[in-house]
């Protein structure tokens, strides 16, 4: 039965890896971000700082964009992604794995066809 049984490695590892990286805390840190979001009229919540430095970004240039943006309708390719989110994805089931490949598919084009994507609406 030692057959089964645990055994030792024929090449012992060269490399060891570095520890993880622990968050120390979830909350963003009174910085350039908080003025950024409070700049946008959005409220700092808890999470990520990136995601947050990341979402007042897009939020900034949204609100830059032209007055003349066209209008999104019910037909548009990025349409299906204007729901709310919530329940759209089933208790163990991997969220990338469900909007990572229409995702991808849709942005995946030249700059001319992904400037058609830039439109205002809900």
């Amino acid at each position: 039965m030692s057959f089964f049984g645990p055994r030792p490695s024929k090449v012992p590892a060269t490399v060891t890896a570095p520890p993880p990286i622990q968050p120390t805390s979830f909350a963003p840190a009174k910085s350039n971000l908080s003025e950024m979001l409070e700049k946008n009229n959005c409220e700092p919540v808890p999470g990520c700082p990136f995601a947050l430095q990341l979402l007042a970004s897009l939020h900034k240039r949204i609100k830059s964009l032209p007055k003349n943006t066209k209008e999104v309708g019910t037909d548009h390719s990025l349409a299906i992604f204007s729901s709310d989110p919530a329940g759209c994805v089933e208790d163990g089931e991997d969220a990338w794995e469900k909007w990572d490949g229409p995702l991808n598919t849709l942005l995946q084009k030249d700059p001319e066809e992904l400037n058609r994507l830039v439109v205002v609406g809900q």
